[in-house]
């Protein structure tokens, strides 16, 4: 079973409303069509996956040559086939999760234009079901999914970071040699690099959709347009 990062029912409405005056009834199937494509079970799976091979990988690439240059040793048999294993695999799951947050950018950006379309040209005005839309949207499976996955990353980002930082400002808190000291660090700026992308990623695609879904909640409508004056 092939995986696509979009949709092909999805590519017609990417644009968003050619114009200010999208009829209600094309902004819900537009809606409907780029959601179904953004909040597939699919596109987590392949991003946890890619995620495991990027991380797992990564950092293993990463010890590999650190600790390789502190031991001046070259490795061999298992170790060398490990490390190129390694090598090999991060770089595709980095690919995919860069894709992945492409598109789910490209798909919640869409569908956040389709939702205020009816409510810029008036077909639509804010109401109780809009209060409630906005503030349920993050309760639904798929993106209440993304959103707890989203903390876990950030929070494995937190820890990565703080490794890193004790690698480097106070090594001597490690109690290892410099060159072991050195490669674990860079392994774990790696991880948190990566999963600081992918937290942001995971986390921003909700966050758009409840944005544009706040197009018809009269209380943040009051509230932004107090701001805007």
């Amino acid at each position: 079973m092939s995986f696509s990062f979009l949709l092909p029912e999805s590519r017609a409405f990417l644009r968003g409303p050619e114009t200010g005056d999208a009829s209600a009834w094309e902004a819900d199937q537009a809606v409907r069509r780029l959601r179904a494509d953004y909040e597939r079970w699919s596109r987590l799976l392949v991003g946890i996956v890619a995620f495991v091979a990027a991380a797992g990988g990564g950092c293993v690439a990463v010890l590999f040559i650190g600790l390789s240059v502190a031991w001046r040793v070259l490795p061999r048999g298992e170790d060398l086939v490990i490390g190129l294993v390694a090598l090999l695999v991060a770089p595709c799951g980095v690919v995919v999760l860069v894709r992945l947050r492409r598109t789910g950018r490209v798909l919640t950006r869409a569908a956040a234009a389709w939702i205020t379309a009816p409510f810029r040209s008036g077909e639509r005005s804010p109401s109780l079901g809009g209060w409630v839309a906005a503030r349920t949207v993050n309760l639904e499976p798929p993106i209440f999914a993304r959103i707890a996955l989203a903390s876990l990353v950030s929070l494995l980002a937190v820890c990565a970071w703080s490794v890193a930082i004790v690698s480097f400002v106070s090594p001597r808190d490690l109690s290892l040699g410099f060159g072991e000291n050195a490669a674990y660090g860079a392994a774990a700026l790696y991880l948190a690099l990566l999963a600081t992308f992918c937290g942001g990623g995971l986390i921003a695609g909700p966050l758009r959709l409840a944005n544009g879904l706040g197009a018809g909640d009269p209380l943040w409508v009051r509230v932004r347009s107090m701001f805007a004056r």
